[in-house]
């Protein structure tokens, strides 16, 4: 969503490893919306710089939309909101707005069925991910 200069303006992944490492491990819980291909990328960037993997359990907020609605279907942050009612951050595939509408899509999917997020990622086991030595891995999906 910005231009090519300002990624070329900034430092490498070597650069960046140990902060998103201290930022995974010192997390409670990993959530996403299609986290899987964020965390492939992740792995990519760790096997390409010559990085161990960074093994972590992930959340992905798409299923958990898709028990709360009943749907099968793939569902966008943006769509999500719509269907909930709920008017996030307007830029859309944006990194920052997207984190924040996926944290508040989940936020408000816990509230409409008055769970709290621990009893959520309970009934939810699809939702949950794993990152193993380069692997991403749906046990239950």
């Amino acid at each position: 969503t910005r231009e090519r200069a300002v990624y070329e303006e900034e430092k490498d992944f070597t650069f960046f490893y140990y902060k998103i490492l201290n930022l995974i491990k010192s997390a409670d819980h990993v959530f996403g919306h299609s986290i899987g291909g964020d965390v492939k990328a992740l792995n990519d960037e760790c096997k390409r710089y010559h990085f161990p993997s960074i093994d972590f359990t992930f959340f992905d907020v798409k299923d958990f939309f898709k028990d709360y609605s009943g749907t099968k279907d793939d569902v966008s942050v943006t769509n999500i909101l719509k269907s909930l009612g709920v008017e996030g951050d307007s830029k859309e595939h944006d990194a920052e707005a997207d984190a924040y509408n996926t944290m508040l899509a989940f936020k408000v999917i816990c509230e409409k069925q008055s769970r709290t997020m621990l009893e959520e990622v309970k009934m939810c086991s699809r939702g949950k991910g794993e990152n193993k030595q380069f692997t991403v891995e749906y046990p239950k999906r």
